[in-house]
């Protein structure tokens, strides 16, 4: 509605081969990966599925630039904002960054 673009990169905190990792890629390799995401997010059980995935990477890249917990935004201009932030909210600091 607010012309707002999420990208979801996968951050299982606890890291490669906890059952967080694990679950992340099954959402990653799931036909519907929005229905899976949502499921994971209510720690509904998945189907356990692999396939050639991005998650260790994107985990590593987390890594990197110093995220530390989830959910976690990464604004165009690079900006690190950690936590949840509401949509309006949201939406006031993205129009001020122009």
């Amino acid at each position: 509605k607010a012309g707002v673009t999420v990208r979801y990169l996968m951050y299982p905190r606890a890291g490669p081969g906890s059952p967080t990792f694990i679950k992340s890629v099954s959402v990653w390799c799931a036909v519907d990966q929005k229905k899976a995401l949502g499921m994971a997010k209510e720690g509904s059980a998945l189907e356990a599925k692999t396939c050639d995935n991005p998650v260790l990477e994107q985990f590593e890249l987390g890594q990197k630039i110093g995220v530390t917990g989830t959910p976690t935004l990464i604004l165009e201009n690079g900006k690190i904002l950690p936590g949840f932030i509401p949509a309006d909210q949201l939406i006031k600091l993205l129009d001020h960054q122009g």
